[in-house]
């Protein structure tokens, strides 16, 4: 059993509602809660039962962290190591150019611009 698994995720609400836990462990109930999220229910359920679910689970000590994963993925480049984000082959910003938009948004204002245009063109 991982030394922060499942249900230290589950316990700490860190968790995203991605469901891979219980696909890995099909005892493992999903439900939804009063906010509207989603979360795994492991309450009824053994360390040995969690030790498929620790594998997956994105938050788990038995899963791959972004620099381990960045060091497979980016294996035939030259990315750039920085202690505070880790591995990455560039940076980039941007935000829109309509200034009320921009005043409106937390940053930049590119994500709700996106969804925007996206949904008014039905696509």
């Amino acid at each position: 059993m991982a030394a922060f698994g499942i249900r230290d995720v589950v316990d700490t609400g860190i968790r995203v509602g991605c469901g891979v836990c219980a696909i890995a462990q099909p005892a493992i109930t999903i439900e939804r809660t009063d906010f509207g999220t989603f979360e795994p229910d492991v309450s009824h359920l053994g360390d040995d039962d969690l030790i498929r679910a620790d594998a997956v689970c994105p938050f788990s000590d038995s899963t791959p962290d972004e620099t381990q994963l960045a060091a497979t993925l980016f294996s035939d480049e030259d990315p750039i190591q920085d202690r505070r984000i880790g591995r990455y082959s560039r940076l980039m910003s941007g935000y829109v150019t309509d200034a009320a938009a921009r005043e409106q948004s937390s940053s930049g204002g590119l994500t709700n611009w996106m969804l925007e245009s996206l949904l008014s063109k039905n696509t």
